[in-house]
């Protein structure tokens, strides 16, 4: 590549992202956020060990029983804890975590951000942290989060099982999320995966471009569709938590009690 007054240009010197206006790249010392996703990462790990202690607890020694929706459970915890290990991985390391501006293309070289063991790069591809961690995430986010849900909609079937509407309701619920999950990571896959070739330039182009990095559909969208699928989760069971035969306050409490998934 070429300078525009046709002095040869290295591309490894330029960063990765070009910053915003009024901002000047800092590769000397730059800002390192990372430590915010490892705190929230944490706290996440911290409340899900809480969580699954307590529904072991009262499965095992209490009910001494068990149903289709803790299967469903343990495979979504599998799933929650793999996606939170993979956003730790990828953001470990002496360049992530910093704004694309400040980190030069020269510093994602295999040797400082190969997953594992360093080895030598094979014939056709370089295996980088970057594009084994960033696609993996990106194919199995989808299903993942589809598996959490999943077991929410088995264990209102398991409650509410003899409630003909709720039936329909729980596995309408799961065909629709099931279709929206799966186009969302192809179109994931398909957006930032390399299209010309599968060097470590080939992946930081296709990651970085504005098919994948800037994609209205892919940053809007899911997101919006997360929050109205969460929003008829928690609304689903209300209908028939207040047709049981409980006191009002003992109804209101149950409702409160499947709505603090609004925290």
């Amino acid at each position: 590549m070429a300078a525009a007054d046709g002095i040869p240009m290295n591309i490894e010197l330029l960063p990765l992202e070009p910053p915003p206006n009024g901002t000047l790249p800092n590769f000397e010392n730059p800002e390192d956020r990372s430590y915010e996703l490892f705190i929230v990462a944490g706290f996440c790990l911290c409340l899900i060990v809480a969580f699954t202690c307590l529904r072991v607890y009262a499965k095992v020694y209490l009910l001494r029983t068990h149903s289709k929706d803790d299967y469903a459970y343990i495979l979504s915890l599998a799933a929650a804890i793999t996606l939170i290990v993979l956003y730790v991985a990828i953001v470990t390391g002496p360049v992530f975590g910093r704004h694309a501006w400040d980190v030069l293309i020269k510093d994602l070289s295999v040797g400082k951000i190969q997953v594992g063991k360093p080895r030598p790069p094979e014939k056709t591809r370089e295996r980088t942290k970057i594009n084994q961690l960033s696609l993996t995430i990106a194919t199995i986010y989808g299903p993942s989060i589809w598996m959490i849900k999943l077991s929410l909609f088995l264990l209102f079937l398991e409650i509410f099982g003899t409630l003909r509407w709720l039936r329909l309701l729980v596995y309408l619920g799961i065909v629709v999320n099931g279709i929206i999950y799966l186009a969302i990571t192809i179109a994931m896959a398909a957006s930032c995966a390399p299209k010309h070739g599968y060097t470590k330039f080939d992946y930081l182009s296709a990651i970085t471009a504005d098919k994948c990095a800037r994609n209205d559909y892919l940053n809007t969208w899911p997101g919006l569709f997360n929050i109205l699928s969460d929003f008829y989760l928690l609304i689903l069971p209300l209908p028939a938590v207040w047709g049981l035969q409980l006191p009002t306050r003992k109804k209101l409490g149950i409702c409160g009690m499947f709505l603090t998934g609004f925290m």
